[in-house]
């Protein structure tokens, strides 16, 4: 059995979103993510941070130009650990092409 707790979304200036969520499961708790263009159909859906030795919970989500910044906390199985916070930028169409120059 699984279960889904908090949504964040953001709307970039190019009428595109992300929204974010904490998804729970058996195994621990991760991070996931859909994106809709302007036509508002889902166009990707992604884990932002499996479960691994981390629960990774309480997702935000900032929109600026090309893409977004996604940060969340990961805390440890162990009450002992510090909790930490975590930070991933997804930039969907961003292409970066090199700098050639000729004198």
């Amino acid at each position: 059995m699984e279960w889904w707790e908090g949504f964040e979304a953001a709307n970039g200036a190019t009428k595109e979103w992300l929204a974010v969520w904490q998804r729970t499961t058996v195994a621990g708790d991760a991070i996931w993510a859909v994106a809709w263009k302007s036509d508002a159909v889902p166009a990707t859906r992604f884990s932002v941070a499996a479960v691994t030795f981390w629960n990774n919970r309480e997702p935000a989500v900032a929109a600026d130009i090309p893409g977004y910044l996604v940060v969340y906390e990961g805390r440890a199985a162990d009450p002992t650990q510090y909790q930490h916070i975590y930070g991933r930028m997804w930039w969907p169409e961003a292409v970066y092409l090199p700098l050639i120059m000729r004198n």
